[in-house]
């Protein structure tokens, strides 16, 4: 609890903002006791209606945003279905992209693992998206930082 104590990098009387660590569920479930919400609704307890906005895989880290309000969940949600939200993803690949700026259009299909456990795959059935992956620095030939935006 106190790491995610820590984690938190803005928070008001409507929203927390937190640096969510790679390892960690967003939520219970697929064999988990608890996740970032159920340790927030410990941290937390006088917020009745603490929600997720949006998730994380357990492996990624990065900006996770709770809601403290049914209204700003409802906002925010709209903003992500919108325009309103610029979604940009950092990875640090292994070896070198040698093209700055690479677009990739696969079919996207979400499924769930038996163990309730949300997937994404690349298969024919699935939606069409389009992702724009931009290179920020090189490491020699050894890693490559790329920024990943999904347009569709």
């Amino acid at each position: 609890l106190q790491r995610l104590e820590a984690s938190i990098i803005y928070e008001d009387k409507a929203l927390i903002v937190i640096n969510k660590p790679a390892g960690i569920a967003v939520h219970g479930g697929s064999g988990l006791n608890f996740g970032v919400i159920e340790a927030f609704r410990q941290l937390r307890p006088d917020a009745k209606e603490l929600e997720l906005v949006h998730r994380l895989d357990r492996d990624t880290s990065g900006l996770l945003m709770i809601a403290k309000k049914r209204s700003m969940l409802r906002h925010l949600h709209e903003q992500l279905r919108g325009d309103g939200v610029d979604k940009r993803y950092m990875a640090l690949v292994r070896g070198r992209w040698e093209t700055s700026i690479k677009q990739v259009r696969a079919p996207l299909l979400k499924s769930n693992l038996r163990s309730g456990e949300r997937m994404v795959e690349v298969n024919e059935e699935g939606k069409e998206a389009l992702t724009v992956f931009k290179v920020l620095r090189r490491f020699d030939d050894f890693a490559t930082l790329i920024e990943a935006k999904p347009v569709t």
